[in-house]
């Protein structure tokens, strides 16, 4: 990726850990594309022509269509956006699944803000 200003969709049923995604993801010099509650939403918005952004932090548990599908349908549709799975508490197992599915990197949702920007810069170097 260049080093043109990032854009990064939010998806994520919490209205709060959508809050605090955007303020990190501010704090590191990033756009925000998008935001969404599900994948379903998500997947609708760029059905509908929307522009694609460079990176989608994706929860993995959502209600309607969580990460794991979601990442699946991204990885075969839009190849291009790189995905940062996130969620809290996951199992190994868990981040095992979602880089089968597609997830170029995983983010602990209680990582610190160090934490973030290294899981950020691993999915850019994708």
């Amino acid at each position: 990726m260049t080093s043109k200003h990032l854009t990064v969709a939010i998806v994520d049923d919490q209205p709060l850990m959508r809050e605090t995604s955007r303020t990190m993801v501010g704090m590191f010099g990033y756009d925000i594309h998008s935001e969404a509650t599900n994948g379903e939403d998500f997947l609708d918005q760029l059905a509908k022509g929307q522009s694609l952004p460079d990176i989608c932090l994706l929860d993995i548990s959502m209600p309607v269509k969580d990460g794991f599908e979601t990442a699946m349908e991204l990885r075969a549709h839009y190849p291009e956006i790189r995905i940062l799975a996130y969620s809290l508490g996951a199992s190994p197992d868990q981040i095992q699944k979602i880089k089968q599915c597609g997830a170029h990197g995983f983010l602990p949702k209680e990582g610190n803000p160090g934490r973030w920007a290294e899981a950020f810069d691993q999915v850019r170097a994708v």
